[in-house]
């Protein structure tokens, strides 16, 4: 069989996509869109990885049922969240060695564990499966740039879409486990048992299946979310202080559809259409070839899981763009029945140019992953040098509120003082037992002049300025006096 330069192009993007990304979380870590939530769960990672240190290994275990955040302050630091199987998966890496390392092996299995699920997906979506088709997946920037981030996303699309294959395959107790992990590691996975609900009639539209399978699968693979997210979750926010830095979502389609209106709702299908869930810019042309190819219920399917996002979660979305990555389920189908129905009109050119809107995709891609890089290079160095001068027992305070990047830098707990905590926070500190208390921040935090009145006439204090590449830190030492 002859390889096409096409072809060769395709999978050449593919490398370099990977390569760009994993370049990226190795050199500045959690970066680019929403910060806050890469790196709560980053921090929930550490944070599970510090007490099996301090504790044993017994305590890999727990995260099932105490999820914990790294800016626990003076709080027990158990939080009603997702369920962690991603931390539960990735805390091992920040035993080994330093974030930048643990961080990094974290997205190389994510990156492993896709590759895996799609090729598994391939096989009962295509009639001619290659690595090339990856292209479909990593061209967007709302759907490829989440997978490589540290997201719960970037473990729920692969589950979901074994859950597909498993059910294609006719193997429904592992389709069910599947699904039922997809939607307890993210919620608004339960759009993609549209792939098993919605059946291709021979005329490409979409039509409801008769499998009673589908059903059941779709209805047993949301009780265990159902149970997490319906009662546990709950059982956490009456039970554990937290600090609760997550947002318990409410049911009520409604008041999400109220809360958008209708410009809100249609502007989140144009952003969507056009620079999320497809190649940057072009998402329309490849909607054209879509409906050319007859994949009317891929079509149909996008545009539904768009809509039952929206109900899902409402205004809410337009600040969580990821939330959207199960939509690349079906852009992926789409592609590959339009690519199918291509050869069998034996259109060389109908394909090229199909191929183009995707190899244009991935080159934005790599674009967008080399630009962050560039953008935000440094950090690590600075939190390498704040724990190259820390010793066991030192206390962390920073400045990030409820996002607690800084310390995820450090790799280490702390407290992130925009914080408001029940206790007298000066009385808290002049009573630690900490050789040193550490407190790294903007340079111009109002925490600075507070926490020096408060601390300096009982510790010795050394103020130091951290420069990065593109941004400065200033770090001030409070060492207990001996």
């Amino acid at each position: 069989m002859t390889v096409t330069l096409r072809t060769w192009i395709e999978r050449l993007l593919i490398v370099v996509v990977m390569v760009a990304s994993l370049y990226r979380a190795y050199s500045v870590g959690p970066s680019g869109a929403h910060m806050h939530r890469q790196t709560d769960t980053l921090g929930m990672t550490m944070a599970l990885a510090d007490r099996v240190r301090d504790h044993g290994v017994g305590e890999w275990l727990s995260v099932f049922a105490y999820p914990r955040v790294l800016q626990n302050g003076p709080y027990d630091g158990v939080v009603a969240s997702e369920f962690q199987f991603l931390s539960f998966l990735t805390s091992p890496f920040f035993l080994v060695d330093t974030p930048r390392v643990g961080f990094t092996l974290s997205i190389l299995l994510l990156l492993g564990i896709q590759l895996f699920a799609i090729r598994r997906f391939l096989r009962t979506a295509s009639d001619t499966p290659a690595f090339r088709q990856l292209i479909y997946v990593y061209s967007s920037v709302g759907i490829g740039y989440y997978l490589f981030s540290f997201l719960p996303e970037a473990l729920g699309f692969p589950l979901a879409l074994l859950g597909i294959a498993f059910f294609r395959e006719k193997n429904f107790l592992r389709s069910i486990l599947a699904f039922s992990l997809a939607v307890l590691v993210k919620p608004v996975f339960v759009v993609a048992f549209f792939a098993i609900l919605f059946e291709r009639s021979e005329s490409g539209w979409p039509r409801l299946t008769r499998r009673a399978w589908a059903y059941a699968v779709s209805g047993l693979a949301c009780v265990s979310g159902a149970i997490w997210y319906g009662y546990y979750t709950g059982y956490i926010l009456e039970h554990f202080t937290g600090p609760h830095v997550f947002n318990q979502a409410h049911l009520d389609p409604i008041a999400n559809l109220k809360s958008l209106g209708f410009s809100l709702s249609a502007r989140q299908f144009y952003e969507e259409i056009f620079f999320g869930a497809f190649p940057y810019g072009i998402g329309l042309l490849v909607l054209g070839f879509f409906v050319y190819a007859r994949a009317y219920r891929e079509v149909f399917l996008v545009l539904l899981s768009i809509s039952a996002l929206l109900v899902l979660d409402g205004i809410h979305i337009t600040l969580h763009t990821y939330y959207y990555v199960p939509c690349g389920i079906f852009v992926l189908e789409g592609a590959i029945q339009a690519e199918k129905r291509f050869r069998e009109l034996a259109n060389p050119a109908l394909m090229s140019g199909f191929a183009l809107l995707f190899i244009w995709g991935a080159l934005y891609l790599v674009r967008t992953e080399v630009w962050i890089t560039h953008r935000a290079a440094g950090r690590y160095e600075i939190g390498e040098q704040v724990r190259a001068s820390s010793q066991a027992g030192d206390l962390y305070l920073t400045d990030d509120g409820f996002n607690p990047w800084k310390l995820t830098m450090i790799g280490s707990s702390g407290w992130t003082l925009d914080i408001e905590y029940p206790v007298d926070t000066c009385a808290k500190l002049r009573e630690s037992k900490a050789p040193t208390i550490h407190l790294v921040t903007g340079p111009d935090s109002r925490w600075i002049a507070r926490i020096r009145e408060c601390l300096s006439p009982v510790r010795r204090v050394e103020t130091q300025t951290l420069n990065g590449k593109r941004e400065t830190w200033t770090w001030i030492r409070f060492a207990a006096v001996q």
